[in-house]
């Protein structure tokens, strides 16, 4: 996998899981204009357009500087995890019987 393509989709999965929508969206359509046949950035960008959707009513679509692919500057990862909020799982408790 391309090195460029591999970090679009790492970017955009975890601004999905951050619930950034249409900042997936951008990346994640990246990702398809490089590699059309990737499945998970396809079944991705399908979750984040149909988020986008309930929570404004429109269809976004993105374009223009949205999408433009520049391989001259580096993606830069690391505001990510800074504007993530913590989501804390909890396991469910399972009792022992002795």
């Amino acid at each position: 996998m391309n090195v460029l393509i591999k970090a679009y989709l790492r970017r955009g999965l975890s601004y999905e899981h951050c619930e950034k929508f249409k900042l997936a969206a951008n990346d994640l359509t990246r990702v398809k204009q490089m590699d059309p046949m990737n499945k998970q950035a396809k079944d991705s960008l399908a979750r984040c357009l149909k988020c986008i959707k309930q929570d404004t009513g429109i269809d976004y679509v993105p374009e223009g500087d949205d999408i433009r692919i520049n391989t001259t500057e580096p993606i830069d990862l690391t505001d990510i995890v800074i504007d993530c909020e913590k989501k804390e799982t909890k396991a469910p408790v399972v009792s022992q019987k002795k």
